[in-house]
């Protein structure tokens, strides 16, 4: 009896698991086993980030109406491609990383997926084009671009100003039909993670408001 406890408390255990990887893939656990384990940390100790992935990998059958992270409506099955930076990469950024807003983390982290799948072969023939990427833009209802090129059979992601990061891809660690991932050599920064869009926000909405004050000012005295 002991013995058939065990296994009836084992199938209890095993059972809820198997739901819950049913309904999508666990990218973090992905991304740890194919040499990003950093990364992954990062991904999955970041709210939010994990769940934005893993959206992008859920079956037709599940997502009868599928919107992108700005709200707007994308083709399904459209896939996810995820640019992972090599532990080493990670490991010199981590101090950076760590004084980043909870914004800022999360733009940058949203910076390195694609929201489409692509091959090797798609990527080479992007070549000198920018792709939209899972970060938000600095204006509403843009996005953060990454430009692709191919120099001597290398494929290098580049940033815009004016916060240029580069990577070279250094391997495609996996290929399925709904996900690519690809291991960089350097992290990559969508724009001045320190500032970020919120912070400007207050400052220029702050600077506005210092001027109107002082239009005020102005016209009280100039009526003396």
């Amino acid at each position: 009896m002991p013995f058939a406890g065990a296994i009836a408390i084992a199938v209890l255990l095993l059972v809820p698991c198997a739901k819950a990887t049913s309904g999508g893939l666990m990218i973090e656990q992905i991304l740890s086993d194919k040499g990003c384990g950093a990364f992954a940390g990062l991904v999955a100790t970041t709210a939010g980030v994990g769940e934005v992935f893993r959206s992008f990998l859920e079956k037709e059958a599940e997502t009868p109406d599928v919107f992108d992270v700005f709200g707007e409506k994308r083709a399904r099955n459209a896939g996810l491609t995820i640019f992972c930076p090599d532990d080493e990469a990670v490991a010199a950024f981590t101090p950076r990383f760590n004084k980043l807003s909870d914004y800022a983390q999360v733009a940058l982290l949203l910076y390195h997926g694609v929201p489409s799948r692509r091959s090797e072969e798609a990527l080479r023939l992007i070549n000198g084009e920018e792709v939209p990427t899972l970060d938000k833009g600095p204006l509403p209802g843009s996005r953060s671009m990454l430009t692709i090129d191919v120099y001597e059979d290398i494929v290098v992601l580049s940033s815009p100003l004016p916060s240029p990061s580069v990577a070279a891809v250094t391997e495609m660690v996996v290929d399925h039909d709904r996900l690519a991932v690809y291991i960089i050599d350097d992290v990559m920064i969508p724009r001045e993670p320190e500032i970020g869009f919120p912070a400007l926000l207050l400052f220029f909405g702050l600077l506005a408001l210092a001027a109107l004050v002082l239009a005020q000012v102005l016209l009280i005295f100039g009526d003396v």
